[in-house]
């Protein structure tokens, strides 16, 4: 669960760079990103706030 937050940081991080203009990826390899995320999540979905804190 944290490697998935930090990698979400990471893509937060990346999208605000590629903003400012001074990223080194481009949009198409952040979607690329947050879409691994995404699936990587997905078992996550029907989970009670609960049951991952512990």
């Amino acid at each position: 669960m944290l490697r998935i937050i930090s990698k979400l940081w990471s893509v937060i991080y990346d999208l605000k760079m590629y903003i400012n203009g001074t990223g080194t990826k481009t949009m198409d390899q952040i979607d690329d990103e947050l879409d691994v995320l995404e699936y990587q999540c997905r078992k996550y979905s029907d989970t009670d706030d609960a049951e991952v804190i512990r």
